[in-house]
């Protein structure tokens, strides 16, 4: 009895130091120091994938690269190898449920490819070789329909990757546009059908019809400048980043700017001064909120930060190093690390919430009825919940037990468009699982919650 009791009490020790984080550790296994995080494909809040490579060159391509995949949330983290991929980069990586994913495989001297897993990463079948044509970005719509881009050309598929087709007629890369230099998943962005990537010459590719036809546009952070990330909240509104130059490769100042016509036209705008621009992204379920994280190096300024007016201002969370980094709510986001040392993590998940989730106006609106995770979860005695709205609705928010009786009713009344936050003080139940449940006009979602004491 004791041990249980002590057990139960480290739990409830754990949950509150993390609802009182921002970026968590994770335990990751068969992990070593000098790794990082090039690519996250996170799938819901329960799947995601991501794969690692090492720092730590004996010999130039001297290492076997790894992908991770947790299906809890986090709570474990499995790696393994890319069947035989060996003294390869893996660049970026794409996944539509726990079982299926796609990586891209260069290691700039003719080898290299597409390869594909069905059973959550057992085995891996390549998909597309050619030589000196390496893949960098990959991305799948659907488990039929992708998109990947090497070195020089485009290529879509509709049959799940078996046989990839080049686009034809797409604006020519200008000399020495290379995208392998920008081979993160944060330097391409996707919405609905709508694609875009970025390059080495400041300018961005977008593709409104999966991949099939191409526009490019120039951003206004210069001819040189490396577009090492870009995000949006929807086909519109997004920002692109920029602080390598692409004649040097040195880490230059923060160079940021703004689209509203879904990336037809460009204005820059102030850029954050510090961390420096790595990686950049949208936050699901937010008015206009993006979280920036910075790996380590030379001239680089390492850290995170977050705007919650589409990068006006800035807040700085912290100095730690990250590689990549992806959202799924706005208390739900992974962070990759760089250069993992016995300070820090190869991965890392967000924990509480710091994120404008206020009612919004104009564009600021949310597109469509959500109910998002509660967090801290589990939770003791009080957690957050929030929900979206597209427009003003009469929203009843009510909690349930598992035999369906209801213990609370939070909101019942009419609330305005917007993204909805409130507190919810558990005091006096029983610790279990509970669901909560909103209703909004013909829309209803139910999610779960875990009250441990």
């Amino acid at each position: 009895m004791y041990k249980k009791v002590l057990s139960l009490l480290l739990i409830i020790l754990v949950h509150c130091t993390i609802a009182r984080a921002q970026w968590m550790p994770q335990t990751v296994e068969s992990i070593n120091l000098n790794w990082y995080i090039s690519s996250i494909a996170a799938v819901n809040e329960d799947v995601i994938w991501a794969i690692a490579d090492s720092n730590d060159f004996e010999s130039p391509y001297n290492f076997t690269p790894k992908f991770l995949r947790t299906t809890n949330g986090g709570l474990t983290w499995k790696t393994g190898t890319v069947g035989s991929v060996k003294n390869t980069v893996l660049l970026d990586i794409s996944a539509i449920d726990s079982n299926t994913a796609w990586v891209t495989a260069n290691n700039m001297a003719g080898s290299g490819g597409i390869f594909k897993t069905t059973d959550g990463g057992v085995t891996w079948s390549i998909q597309d070789k050619q030589a000196n044509i390496l893949p960098v970005f990959i991305h799948f719509f659907d488990a039929q329909n992708g998109v990947q881009i090497n070195q020089a050309f485009i290529h879509t598929t509709n049959n799940g990757g078996t046989k990839w087709t080049r686009v034809q007629n797409i604006p020519p890369f200008l000399p020495n546009e290379y995208n392998i230099i920008v081979s993160s998943n944060n330097a391409r962005a996707q919405v609905g059908d709508t694609i875009w990537v970025g390059t080495s010459k400041g300018r961005v590719y977008r593709s409104t019809n999966r991949g099939q036809s191409w526009q490019v546009s120039q951003t206004g952070l210069g001819t040189n400048a490396v577009i090492n990330s870009l995000a949006f909240k929807d086909g519109k509104n997004g920002l692109a980043v920029s602080t390598i130059d692409g004649n040097t490769f040195a880490i230059v100042a923060n160079k940021m700017a703004r689209t509203t016509d879904g990336g037809e036209t460009w204005t820059t705008v102030a850029a954050p001064t510090m961390p420096s621009a790595g990686a950049i992204t949208y936050v699901p379920g937010t008015a206009d909120s993006y979280v920036l994280v910075s790996p380590t190096g030379p001239g680089a300024t390492p850290g995170s930060a977050y705007t919650n007016d589409g990068g006006m201002t800035w807040t700085v969370i912290d100095t730690i190093p990250y590689q990549s980094v992806a959202f799924i709510a706005p208390n739900i986001g992974w962070a990759g690390g760089d250069f993992v040392s016995a300070s820090h993590s190869i991965m890392y998940k967000w924990v509480g919430t710091i994120l404008n989730v206020t009612e919004g106006k104009g564009e600021n609106v949310p597109h469509q009825c959500e109910l998002f995770q509660n967090y801290p979860n589990p939770f003791n005695p009080a957690t957050t919940i929030e929900f979206a709205l597209p427009q003003s609705a009469f929203v009843t928010l009510k909690i349930y037990n598992l035999l369906g009786e209801e213990v609370a009713t939070l909101v019942a009344e009419q609330r305005a468009a917007g993204i909805h936050r409130l507190n919810w003080d558990a005091r006096g139940l029983a610790s279990g699982v509970y669901l909560y449940r909103l209703e909004a006009d013909s829309f209803v979602q139910t999610e779960k919650l875990i009250l441990m004491r």
